[in-house]
């Protein structure tokens, strides 16, 4: 996903991520690029917001899951392993996903889960 808000055309958008937890198992951050044009990325979007889960794994053939491996419509260009108190800062605009391979050690504990601290800032471009 991206990370969208509502910027004005002389802003972008900066997100961020704090790790709060200790366990690298539960999972870092990873980033991708379209392997397709603006236009067809924004089309194909647009298009898989309209499905229910089981109609879009139909049609892309893949299953729920974090991605965390290229595939035929997105390149990974980086992965951020999570460590305690870690800070990463980046583009909203970027292609990323939470880099979750195991699942299954998800739970609603804050003492024991994947705790973070999401961030969002409008910044405003300068012109040069």
């Amino acid at each position: 996903h991206r990370d969208r808000l509502a910027a004005e055309p002389d802003e972008c958008v900066g997100a961020a991520v704090l790790y709060l937890f200790r366990d690298a198992a539960l999972g870092g951050t990873s980033f991708f690029r379209s392997c397709h044009d603006a236009a067809t990325t924004e089309s194909l979007m647009h298009h898989w917001s309209t499905l229910d889960n089981e109609a879009f794994s139909r049609e892309t053939g893949w299953i729920p899951a974090y991605i965390t491996q290229s595939n035929s419509h997105f390149e990974r260009v980086a992965q951020v392993e999570p460590r305690w108190n870690r800070l990463i800062c980046y583009d909203g605009s970027q292609f990323h996903c939470s880099h979750i391979e195991q699942p299954e050690l998800l739970n609603d504990d804050p003492a024991r889960g994947r705790l973070t601290l999401n961030l969002f800032f409008l910044c405003r471009r300068q012109a040069h």
